[in-house]
């Protein structure tokens, strides 16, 4: 999961969006099957990370805030909640 979701960013990064959004997918696909979600969450909000770093555009916002509302909240610190609010930053921002 980590090894799909880590090339599906490389390809985010690289410029191929198309590509890397559809490896993302897939590893969160996957990672929704394990009994702890913890990797879920993890690659749904690097995935909304990239998302917003591509493009900060309506169809990304609203997917992104979609996502936002499948995951729980977590206590401070934790690294999901930290990614979250990396995320919600990023989605305030009109760029």
């Amino acid at each position: 999961i980590c090894l799909v979701a880590t090339q599906g960013l490389i390809l985010f990064r690289t410029g191929d969006v198309e590509a890397g959004s559809r490896l993302y997918e897939n590893a969160i696909d996957v990672s929704r099957n394990l009994p702890r979600k913890e990797m879920l969450y993890t690659a749904q909000l690097n995935y909304c990370n990239e998302l917003l770093r591509y493009s900060n555009d309506d169809s990304n916002r609203l997917k992104v805030t979609n996502i936002l509302n499948e995951i729980p909240d977590y206590p401070d610190g934790t690294p999901i909640t930290v990614l979250r609010k990396e995320v919600e930053e990023r989605l305030l921002r009109t760029e």
